[in-house]
């Protein structure tokens, strides 16, 4: 299968396997024992940065899982910035074993991309979607979804590639968190939750809800 590192982490790995390399051809015995623990960090980090090869299940009428992770919570909040009524929250957390890419819950228009700053909560605390760093993004799409990256206590850094007013597509890769943390998903609270606590999710491959179907 082909894997390779997703751009984001390629400067990390380049930059470990340098130092590995130059302690291993140019330093004395000491140093060529760090140069071995330095590669030893790269292929982790090629690792944590990989970018396999996916299937995108295309799910009309339907959200897709953002991100690689367990379930950790399944809840009812207020989000009056986007919607007018309370939503469902289904949130992700993302190991450090996870791959790390973030893709497009649904296909539709960015109409909000807001960055925030804040702490770094662990990511399984509930408190983290309001008090972490993150980012929220608003998607119009059918169904209308936002998604919201946080950063956890180790994870710090977080891409988001979509800008306000692009055009995204179900599946499609949107960026990153590096290594891990937590992807939260809010949905009208008529769809159809498809997931539990626990449930192991794949990015742009595991169905979260759906539109439910009206009894005739």
């Amino acid at each position: 299968m082909n894997c390779p590192i997703a751009r984001e982490g390629r400067g990390y790995v380049g930059a470990a396997l340098a130092a590995g390399l130059g302690l291993l051809l140019f330093g004395g015995s000491n140093a060529r024992k760090i140069g071995y623990s330095a590669l030893g960090i790269a292929g982790g980090l090629m690792w944590f940065f990989r970018d396999p090869d996916r299937y995108i299940f295309k799910f009309e009428n339907g959200i897709l899982a953002p991100a690689d992770g367990h379930v950790i919570r399944i809840d009812k909040v207020e989000m009056p910035e986007y919607f007018a009524a309370p939503v469902r929250r289904v949130s992700i957390f993302m190991s450090l074993f996870d791959c790390h890419i973030n893709r497009a819950p649904v296909s539709g228009t960015v109409i909000d991309k807001k960055p925030s700053e804040g702490g770094f909560l662990a990511a399984w605390d509930n408190r983290a979607s309001e008090e972490n760093r993150r980012t929220t993004m608003m998607i119009d799409g059918v169904p209308k979804c936002a998604m919201r990256q946080i950063s956890g206590f180790v994870a710090r850094q977080i891409v988001t590639n979509p800008e306000i007013g692009d055009q995204i597509e179900q599946g499609e890769k949107i960026g990153m968190i590096k290594f891990g943390s937590r992807v939260d998903v809010f949905f009208p609270l008529e769809l159809r939750v498809m997931v539990n606590i626990g449930d192991r999710t794949i990015a742009g491959y595991t169905p979260v809800a759906e539109v439910a179907e009206c009894d005739e």
